[in-house]
């Protein structure tokens, strides 16, 4: 079977790392797998798994954009014999709703989060079959965009367990734990919640360093300041270390005495937290959504 996944881009991130895994699997099952999105930096090691990347304009909002790109993606489809048209996220969903009605082809979605129950996110229900990473997300998919139970999915996350290497560690004898929130620089994940309990740390002489892995989204090119600032204002700026995107997750991991995942709002999975187990690393997480399964 041929497979078109669609996402707005391939940066460095969750979902987008479960697009790779999920191209991996499906590869290794004898499927074929075409991914369609704005590009980033993740296209070079997807296309060396051997799947096939079109760059089109998938994450812009704008209706107009939308509506011309309709055409190009039919053009993919019938092109390169797609059977499956999968969406991974709200604006390349319309598109490609638009595009498989066109085509005839069977449309599903995967949705990674709680989406607002407004008009523009109902087009994730419309799948033929809704995929959930969680249970938490399926009660909420039922319940606020009236998904019927038997076109559900749950289908949690996995990772590739021989990219981690499990170690369990004794607390450090001496010297600072290392404390790691691995994610987007994001208002939702909780950073901010981790400097002020490093203050808190600090102000107890607890020895502690806090390390962000993640850079902010293009669009919130200040969040970055921002948190620089509150960590100046609580007097702990010198106990961050900013090591901005990286791609050898595994290798962060080993580096770190425990993972805080202070989420503020309710995650639908939790990728970071799993990463963190596979690699023996201890987890400290908000009690929100799915991160409790």
């Amino acid at each position: 079977m041929h497979i078109l996944q669609l996402i707005p881009s391939l940066d460095v991130g969750g979902v987008e790392r479960g697009v790779l895994d999920l191209t991996k699997g499906l590869l290794a099952r004898g499927h074929r797998v075409t991914v369609v999105s704005a590009g980033g930096a993740l296209v070079e090691p997807l296309t060396r798994l051997g799947a096939i990347h079109h760059t089109l304009p998938v994450h812009r909002k704008s209706p107009w954009s939308m509506w011309r790109t309709v055409p190009a993606l039919c053009r993919v489809i019938e092109g390169t014999g797609i059977e499956v048209v999968h969406a991974r996220s709200r604006v390349p969903a319309w598109i490609g709703y638009v595009a498989s009605r066109r085509t005839r082809r069977p449309f599903v979605t995967t949705c990674h989060g709680f989406y607002a129950p407004h008009p523009a996110s109902r087009v994730m229900a419309w799948g033929r079959i809704v995929v959930v990473p969680s249970h938490a997300l399926g009660r909420y998919v039922i319940d606020q965009f009236h998904v019927p139970p038997e076109r559900l999915r749950v289908i949690p996350r996995g990772v590739d367990l021989s990219e981690f290497q499990f170690a369990h560690k004794p607390p450090p004898a001496d010297g600072p734990w290392r404390l790691g929130l691995i994610g987007r620089l994001s208002v939702l994940k909780g950073h901010e919640v981790a400097i002020r309990a490093l203050h808190q740390l600090s102000q107890r002489r607890h020895p502690v360093r806090l390390c962000f892995v993640g850079e902010a989204s293009a669009h919130k090119p200040r969040m970055r300041s921002g948190l620089e600032r509150l960590a100046h204002s609580l007097g702990v700026a010198d106990l961050i270390d900013w090591q901005g995107m990286r791609r050898d997750i595994p290798e962060a991991l080993r580096a770190l005495d425990a993972v805080l995942v202070p989420s503020v709002y309710p995650e639908s999975f939790g990728r970071t937290v799993i990463e963190a187990q596979a690699a023996g690393v201890p987890v400290i997480a908000s009690r929100l959504g799915a991160l409790a399964e």
